[in-house]
């Protein structure tokens, strides 16, 4: 996997990809060319042994996505959307919060940790969760593809995510914390 590559995403809003004046909808899923579940396999555990991603999991990619858009809807439901485009904002409508979700987002892409916690983050999540731009977003979805791919394992009985997070050091359950206060 190529340094900062976007193979996989999820876009947060769709003033910036439009296709003929039709814009693709905010917290739509984008994955780069799929040739089969072998090759996805194969690419994930490259990331893994190369401590890129949390997880070997074949579903990881699919997973992690998915988390995006399930914080994006979950941002945008409870403080509205807030931003200029018109899908969005008939989906999600005001709520007169401030900030808005548009604004938590905004605020959120550019949070950083410390370098002590990125070391710790890095530990457990890989490399691709220490990288500056979008790292509280990231953190949120790879934090929990790994506890689900982890619960998938075929060498356990299949285990609660939020049981594995109690594993994990205190450290690392406070910038859970801190990344899913939206402050």
């Amino acid at each position: 996997m190529k340094k900062n590559s976007a193979s996989n995403f999820c876009i947060p809003d769709s003033k910036a990809i439009l296709i003929d004046d039709n814009p693709l909808p905010g917290r739509s899923i984008f994955f780069e060319n799929i040739i089969n579940l072998k090759y996805i396999n194969e690419k994930t555990e490259e990331s893994f042994i190369q401590k890129y991603t949390s997880s070997p999991h074949f579903l990881t990619p699919f997973i992690h996505e998915w988390l995006h858009s399930i914080q994006l809807d979950f941002i945008y439901n409870n403080y509205g959307y807030g931003g200029k485009c018109a899908y969005l904002t008939e989906q999600y409508p005001d709520k007169s919060c401030k900030p808005t979700g548009f604004e938590i987002i905004a605020n959120l892409q550019n949070k950083k940790l410390s370098l002590k916690e990125n070391m710790l983050v890095y530990d457990i999540l890989g490399k691709y969760a220490t990288l500056p731009f979008n790292q509280y977003l990231e953190i949120f979805s790879e934090t929990w593809t790994k506890f689900i791919c982890d619960s998938l394992s075929g060498t356990q009985i299949v285990k609660n995510p939020i049981e594995l997070l109690k594993e994990t050091p205190k450290e690392f359950q406070n910038i859970v914390r801190k990344i899913c206060s939206f402050k």
